[in-house]
């Protein structure tokens, strides 16, 4: 496989994993802001301190996760096919942040 034939023609994809609330936040009865919608790759930050009808902000990207799903998938959808790519003679780099 010649470098322009690799797995993956794209040259950055940004993938977003949502934490779940902590335990002081449960405790003061937070309520989450964000909801994740995977098969769309959507993030929406809802305004906690807006009016019922303000419409939430949608913010697109490559991949997401949420809160419930374990490290192992995050890593195989995501780092696993880098790793891969690296092994074989591409370049390849990870930024994680969090």
């Amino acid at each position: 496989m010649s470098k322009k034939e690799s797995k993956n023609d794209e040259c950055v994809r940004v993938v977003v994993r949502c934490r779940p609330l902590n335990s002081k936040e449960k405790e003061s009865n937070m309520q989450p802001v964000v909801k994740v919608n995977q098969s769309r790759g959507e993030i929406s930050v809802i305004n906690p301190k807006g009016d019922t009808s303000e419409v939430p902000k949608v913010f697109t990207f490559d991949s997401t996760f949420e809160p419930e799903v374990e490290q192992e998938l995050v890593y195989k959808n995501t780092a696993y096919p880098i790793v891969e790519s690296v092994l074989e003679g591409y370049n390849g780099t990870i930024f994680a942040y969090g």
